[in-house]
């Protein structure tokens, strides 16, 4: 990756094959399996929450190496010129790239856009979660649900069916109704469907993912 005197990152590197896009794909479909397969209830959870990783990692590598592979120019994400750009700038960058720039709309009121954009919110949960939420919970003994936690079961409830309500302490049981097998079936299910719709709107052709085991 370099920058230019502007401040405006430029992302080169990765062409040719899809390598990472398809190791994340294998990673996700594994882990679906697993759930599926899984009969305890925080060993399926643990298994949806990796497809939910796994599956925005697909995603998000397949939008860099398009970024790369068009030459599009990506403006940082924040103030500072080093900051990296975030996934929608790398979007609305390689759809601003095409002939008609009304495609970025286009994409934006299709549903795969809006069902990733919940697979973005549930990934940044995970991976972005406040542990000192946790040390509440233990200190005070209080059984309540975060915020966030409740944010995700609002963008979520529709798209698949969550579990019956668990009696788990501190909170954990909406953790365990919401990243269930359903969870994981929907969440590898936004690959292909999301990676379908930019590179239809961007009129390039979809990558054909491989087992890469």
């Amino acid at each position: 990756m370099g920058s230019n005197k502007k401040g405006i990152v430029k992302l080169t590197g990765i062409r040719g094959t899809v390598f990472l896009p398809s190791t994340y794909y294998s990673l996700a479909r594994e882990m679906v399996k697993s759930s599926d397969e899984a009969m305890d209830i925080p060993v399926i959870s643990k298994y949806a929450t990796g497809v939910v990783i796994f599956s925005f990692a697909a995603i998000e590598s397949f939008v860099n190496q398009l970024t790369a592979k068009l030459g599009v120019v990506v403006e940082p994400s924040g103030r500072c010129e080093c900051e990296y750009p975030k996934i929608f700038n790398k979007i609305d960058a390689i759809l601003g790239n095409m002939e008609n720039q009304q495609q970025t709309l286009l994409l934006k009121g299709r549903g795969e856009y809006q069902e990733f954009d919940s697979l973005r919110l549930a990934r940044n949960f995970l991976i972005h979660y406040a542990p000192v939420e946790e040390l509440m919970w233990e200190s005070t003994g209080q059984h309540f649900e975060t915020e966030n936690l409740l944010r995700i079961e609002r963008q979520l409830k529709n798209y698949y069916s969550f579990s019956e309500k668990s009696i788990a302490p501190n909170g954990i049981g909406t953790y365990y109704r919401i990243f269930n097998k359903e969870c994981a079936k929907w969440a590898f299910a936004r690959i292909a469907a999301f990676i379908g719709a930019l590179s239809e709107v961007s009129g390039v052709q979809p990558p054909r993912f491989t087992d890469t085991q």
